[in-house]
């Protein structure tokens, strides 16, 4: 049975890309690793690959336009997520019923328009709002991104 348990893990290893290592504890017992561990003599198997991690997909997000409602400070912009780029800004958006408001405070720029969500999409009528993909959303704040950028909003006035 063990025996089986080993060409299993071999044959799966033979299509990945990662190193398969093989070492014999004290007792006897050969072990397969996909990193050098164990005692100094850990052996590359050669012509074997470990698997690699599987990837778990992020399940995407429901909001609902009610989840929306109030005030929200867009407080930074990056040019992708999770990037040391991030820029400050003050921007508000105002979610009222299916009316969205957007004001840049250091500009003083207004746009109103209407909106509604479909799955992850905020979708706004207006170009100049643009439509935008909410990534990561809790009580607390959000990421959202469209094209160009990511934004990172918090609850409330800037």
């Amino acid at each position: 049975m063990r025996h089986c348990i080993v060409l299993v893990l071999l044959i799966v290893a033979l299509a990945a890309d990662a190193k398969v290592y093989t070492w014999t504890d004290a007792n006897g017992v050969v072990h397969y690793t996909d990193r050098a561990i164990g005692p100094d003599d850990a052996q590359l198997v050669k012509g074997v690959e470990a698997a690699p991690k599987p990837v778990i997909p992020e399940e995407p997000l429901k909001i609902s336009a009610a989840e929306l409602q109030g005030t929200w400070c867009e407080f930074e912009v990056s040019s992708e997520r999770g990037s040391n780029d991030a820029v400050s800004k003050r921007v508000e958006w105002v979610f009222r019923g299916s009316t969205l408001t957007y004001r840049d405070l250091a500009t003083g720029r207004a746009v109103e328009g209407q909106y509604r969500v479909e799955g992850q999409q905020i979708v706004s009528d207006k170009a100049a709002m643009g439509n935008r993909t909410v990534r990561k959303f809790d009580d607390d704040g959000m990421e959202q991104s469209d094209l160009n950028a990511y934004y990172r909003l918090r609850r409330g006035h800037c």
